[in-house]
């Protein structure tokens, strides 16, 4: 689950991100877009910091597959 919820975000972080940079291409710098990209990046990675922090404790805790069922619901993922 933490893979697909990583690969998902990613690959909707990059489509963001081109389009973006489409739209400014031309008028930024390679250091800009750089710097784009990575303010994405941890946005990204700020974002999926809590939901697979709290799934790694449950995998730890033996406890029940309830939060894992509600991220895949909350996030579609099958």
């Amino acid at each position: 689950m933490i893979a697909r919820l990583t690969e998902d975000l990613e690959a909707k972080r990059q489509a963001i991100v081109k389009q973006l940079l489409g739209r400014l291409n031309g008028k930024l710098t390679e250091a800009d877009k750089a710097y784009v990209e990575g303010a994405f990046r941890l946005l990204q990675n700020q974002f999926l910091h809590g939901p697979i922090s709290a799934l790694t404790e449950e995998a730890h805790e033996g406890g029940g597959h309830t939060l894992l069922e509600a991220l895949r619901k909350l996030f579609r993922i099958e």
